[in-house]
């Protein structure tokens, strides 16, 4: 670019990103670091939100830093139950939660020469989907389980042998798209024998 009238400089260029390179009306030059902010960016994301699960079980969020980050911190207090750890090696954040809810997660980002710059992570955790269970599990499942609760069947096929006692007020639900088969070894006892308002769905 050119400077104004009455300037000492004949132009300053600022192509180069790192520095900048003054002239001076007497055909001097100089070259100044340029200082830029140090930037985050989460290319996994959406709007930089992420959804957990609520039984601390963690999850792995990469980002990308600017060349001249120099180090990436958690900043602020986050809920009780949720935690945030950075990983500067390979550059990633692992969230955990044991509570249900949403929080904005402050990610410090320091560059060089005192430098900073703040980014927000939008974290909820929901509910986890309950784990599957093997039909040979099944009554374990059911005998541990409270009224309301679903109890997943693992996807594939298997052979029931004896009764499954459902006296509690569960959800038994099969994989999806038809996935959990069940087959009878004989015809002289019942599948299930429900004693509870239990709904056996798939």
């Amino acid at each position: 670019s050119s400077p104004g009238p009455g300037s000492i400089f004949a132009s300053v260029d600022l192509s180069n990103p790192d520095q900048a390179t003054f002239v001076l009306t007497d055909g001097t030059s100089f070259v100044v670091p340029r200082i830029n902010a140090p930037t985050l960016s989460f290319p996994d994301l959406t709007d930089n939100a992420v959804t957990i699960p609520n039984d601390g079980t963690p999850v792995v969020v990469s980002y990308t830093p600017s060349a001249n980050v120099t180090n990436v911190v958690i900043g602020g207090q986050l809920p009780t139950g949720m935690t945030a750890t950075v990983n500067t090696t390979d550059n990633t954040i692992t969230l955990t939660s044991t509570v249900t809810g949403s929080a904005d997660v402050l990610v410090v980002v320091t560059g060089q020469n005192g430098t900073s710059a703040n980014y927000v992570l939008n974290v909820t955790a929901e509910e986890a989907p309950p784990t599957p269970v093997t039909l040979t599990e099944l009554q374990a499942a059911i005998d541990a389980a409270e009224e309301g609760d679903v109890i997943v069947l693992a996807a594939g096929t298997e052979t029931l042998t004896t009764t499954i006692e459902v006296n509690k007020a569960v959800t038994i639900q099969g994989a999806p798209d038809q996935g959990t088969v069940i087959q009878i070894s004989g015809l002289d006892f019942e599948a299930f024998n429900i004693s509870a308002a239990a709904t056996i769905d798939g």
